[in-house]
C-alpha cells in the first residue's frame, strides 16, 4: 500500500508543500464524512429506532440495516456535496489510507465532543444538586 501511495505521488510530483496541502485537504473532506456519519448515527439513529419499533414495520435485524443505510446516504451526500465544493477550489490528493484515517478521525472527534458534553451536562447536574440541597 506504501509503495501505491508512493507511485502516485511521484505521478503528480508536487512540490512537499504544495502535497502536504493537497494531502490535508483530501484528509478534510475525509473527517468531514467521519464527522457527519459519526453525528447521524449519534443522533438520528435512537429516534429512528423509536419510530421503527413504534410502526412494527420492521424487526430487530431490520431496524439496524434501515438506520445504517438511511446514516450512510446522508453522510455520503453531505460528504461529497462539500468534498466538490474543497475539489472545485483546491488541488486534492485522494486515497483510500487517507480516506480510512480521515474517518477515523472524524468519527473519534465526535466522541470525544460527546463525552465533553456529558462531562459537562453531568457537573451542571451535580452543581443544581448541590444547590437545592444547601
Amino acid at each position: 500500500m506504501a509503495e501505491s501511495i508512493a507511485k502516485t505521488i511521484l505521478r503528480a510530483s508536487p512540490s512537499p508543500a504544495s502535497l502536504f496541502q493537497m494531502v490535508l485537504i483530501g484528509m478534510l473532506a475525509s473527517v468531514t464524512f467521519g464527522t457527519i456519519d459519526a453525528l447521524n448515527f449519534l443522533l438520528i439513529e435512537g429516534p429512528m429506532e423509536a419510530f421503527w419499533r413504534k410502526t412494527g414495520l420492521l424487526d430487530e435485524k431490520t431496524i439496524p440495516l434501515v438506520n445504517g443505510g438511511t446514516a450512510a446516504a446522508i453522510s455520503i451526500f453531505l460528504a461529497l456535496y462539500i468534498e466538490e465544493y474543497l475539489h472545485a477550489r483546491y488541488a486534492m490528493f485522494k486515497h483510500p489510507a487517507i480516506d480510512a484515517v480521515g474517518i477515523i478521525l472524524g468519527t473519534c472527534l465526535v466522541i470525544l465532543g460527546y463525552k465533553l458534553y456529558l462531562r459537562h451536562k453531568a457537573k451542571k447536574a451535580a452543581a443544581a444538586a448541590a444547590a437545592t440541597n444547601a
